[in-house]
């Protein structure tokens, strides 16, 4: 069985993602494309991107806003509880938020690029 292009993990998946939208973005004119079709294709990267990020952030930032929660709930009462965790979450792309299924979008994208005659 061949193996899957996909990484499966979070973060090898963000670091595909961000070499995808590169590669694509400049190859995607010699073989094809139309700009429209590339705009699709980079704004499922770009947000596929974001949640990536975003949901990395908040992972990251979990276990202080759980401290937080119980020093602010539980607390001795006579301790200020100081100030809430930052969180450092990417601002969402520009561009409006694709419908559901970019990696079934983006998976076409990669199988039409491989097909396309000039591809290498």
């Amino acid at each position: 069985m061949a193996t899957d292009y996909l990484p499966n993990d979070g973060e090898s998946f963000c670091g595909w993602l961000e070499n995808w939208k590169v590669e694509f973005a400049a190859v995607a004119p010699t073989l094809n494309f139309t700009a429209p079709e590339i705009t699709d294709a980079l704004a499922d990267a770009d947000w596929s991107l974001h949640v990536c990020r975003a949901a990395s952030d908040a992972s990251s930032h979990a276990s202080a806003w759980v401290q937080f929660r119980e020093s602010l709930l539980s607390g001795d009462g006579n301790t200020p509880v100081g100030s809430a965790p930052v969180s450092s979450a990417p601002a969402a792309p520009a561009s409006p938020a694709p419908a559901q299924g970019a990696i079934t979008r983006i998976r076409a994208t990669v199988k039409r690029l491989k097909g396309a005659p000039a591809y290498t």
